[in-house]
């Protein structure tokens, strides 16, 4: 499992972030900031997403 951590979700740089669906700030700890990505829960919540409008 591939998972980041950043001490704040504005740490992330930009150019990284693949997941147009979710922004950094909406998943980093609220009180905290800080924040830690699991790459696959993302990617697949991410597939969710483009094959749901598919069938629109």
């Amino acid at each position: 499992m591939t998972t980041t951590f950043h001490r704040h979700w504005r740490d992330v740089p930009e150019s990284t972030w693949r997941w147009p669906n979710f922004s950094p700030a909406e998943i980093a700890g609220r009180d905290t900031g800080k924040l830690l990505i699991n790459e696959p829960t993302l990617d697949k919540q991410a597939l969710r997403d483009r094959l749901s409008s598919r069938g629109s």
